[in-house]
């Protein structure tokens, strides 16, 4: 981070960058410590669960049902079940942010950040919950065609209307939409990327990235480098046109594609962790007291309670995209005329990555990979699963494209909402797709993303926080609609179809 100081001299770029957010949304709340932005949410995320009366707890069984569809309206208007609303979001949250994201909240905040992890993702759910429903309720229905669309977007500009604030709404809704648009090409889709580039070339000798002629050194502050290594060219131009092909076929074709892949990516990466635990029984009992001792520990040497809970919250944030809004662009799309039932099925929604990043953050401390000299993100699991034998990271290796390019095709159809609420007409889709898969590309044969991983935590707080603060507004309206809700389920005027 740079000093920010009228004695700094030559600045660059990010140094310009790093001084503007540590002065504004990562300033950093006096005592805590925590940066204000994550504070924020998660003092609203307390908020809404209190507010809402415990309603990822008390909800739970009937989100349950909704989820195994026996509350589903085929005939409504929409693309898919609630159920596949469900798979097309987790499509964009079980990725290498459970994974690679998990290790290196362990590598800031010590082991505690395991068990705030779980704590906050129950009570971040809230937001899930507050932020599907709303865009459910605001969505656009086409009758003709039986569909229907939206996402935070979209909510955002009509949430406020409906509070008598029509200019600021659209001000912020405009504001998000572009944070949005820059997380869809850096912090997810380069960030994945590169990070699968990273764990192929650590286990795949001939994908091994090598230096060539950096350049923006002199702008930005950091030289990157774009690999010679023609294997790792070929493997982004494979992954562009499976990606293009498959953004083409729209919402309702990656439905079909996340119903597959998205529980078998959580179990077998369940299947290998229980492996490494499996081999490593013994050490399963000093794993968990470490992570409860840490996760109270005053002491900051090894996180501490305050890196525990700043890093455990980060994590949860970002692997669920609790208050981030994102999910509510799928399940706009779902088949049923109740925003209340549809915003619950954001509860079972978070366990999809949750179960992920808790497996990660087991064996990464089982293994002690996380005190392992230069080991972060993918590469620190990496090495919790050589604990098994020597070729077991393989099987790693063969799930972290899974899991990056189903977050990949995820965002980009994200992406094109966005696009299309930013430009409408004004600039074609085909544009966007262009500029997209060539983050892609980037994301393979960019050697260091300093850059990117720099960026992606101030672009995702800078989405997150016009979002939370739509959320903060319309709590008493989630409020009312919640009670008129469990009134008519209560009733039988809400009843089970199926």
């Amino acid at each position: 981070m740079a000093l920010c100081t009228t004695d700094a001299i030559d600045l660059k770029l990010l140094d310009y960058i790093d001084c503007f957010f540590k002065y504004t949304t990562f300033y950093k709340v006096p005592i805590i410590g925590l940066p204000i932005s994550i504070f924020f949410t998660l003092l609203v995320a307390f908020y809404l669960f209190i507010k809402l009366d415990f309603a990822p707890i008390r909800l739970f069984k009937h989100s349950l049902d909704i989820v195994k569809d026996k509350y589903t309206d085929k005939n409504a208007p929409g693309d898919f079940t609630p159920k596949q609303a469900i798979y097309t979001a987790a499509l964009g949250t079980v990725g290498l942010g459970s994974v690679a994201g998990m290790a290196v909240a362990i590598s800031f905040g010590g082991p505690g950040a395991v068990f705030w992890l779980v704590i906050m993702g129950i009570v971040l759910s809230t937001l899930k919950f507050a932020e599907i429903a709303l865009g459910h309720k605001f969505r656009t229905v086409d009758l003709e065609k039986n569909t229907a669309y939206g996402g935070p977007f979209q909510y955002i500009a009509e949430s406020f209307k409906v509070l008598k604030l029509p200019k600021f709404g659209k001000f912020i809704g405009k504001f998000y939409a572009i944070m949005m648009m820059l997380a869809v090409f850096f912090a997810t889709n380069m960030f994945q990327c590169g990070q699968t580039a990273l764990v192929l070339g650590d286990n795949l000798s001939f994908l091994k990235q090598s230096n060539s002629t950096p350049f923006l050194a002199d702008i930005i502050g950091h030289s990157e480098a774009i690999t010679t290594n023609i294997y790792c060219w070929i493997l982004g131009i494979v992954v562009v046109l499976l990606i293009g092909l498959t953004i083409i076929g729209g919402m309702s074709g990656v439905a079909k594609i996340a119903g597959a892949l998205v529980p078998f990516m959580t179990i077998s990466y369940v299947l290998c962790a229980l492996v490494i635990l499996i081999v490593n029984f013994a050490k399963i009992p000093y794993a968990i007291n470490v992570i409860m001792v840490e996760a109270f520990n005053l002491k900051a040497a090894t996180g501490g309670l305050i890196g525990g809970i700043a890093y455990g919250s980060l994590r949860s944030m970002y692997t669920s995209e609790s208050g981030a809004g994102t999910s509510a662009i799928s399940h706009s799309s779902a088949k049923t005329k109740e925003p209340i039932m549809e915003g619950c099925t954001g509860f079972v929604e978070v366990l999809f990555p949750m179960i992920v990043c808790i497996m990660t953050g087991l064996i990464v401390v089982a293994t002690e990979s996380y005190k392992i000299e230069g080991a972060v993100g993918v590469v620190m699991t990496s090495n919790a699963f050589a604990s098994v034998s020597s070729w077991f990271p393989a099987l790693l290796t063969i799930q972290v494209p899974f899991l990056a390019l189903t977050t990949t095709i995820a965002w980009g159809l994200y992406g094109d909402r966005v696009w299309k609420n930013l430009f409408g007409d004004t600039l074609p889709g085909w544009l966007f797709k262009i500029l997209y898969l060539g983050c892609t590309f980037g994301g393979f044969v960019i050697v260091d993303q300093t850059l990117v991983i720099r960026l992606a935590d101030y672009i995702w707080i800078s989405m997150v926080l016009p979002n939370v603060i739509t959320l903060l507004f319309m709590s008493n309206i989630l409020k009312a609609d919640l009670v008129d809700y469990l009134r008519r389920l209560k009733s039988g005027e809400i009843k089970i179809i199926s």
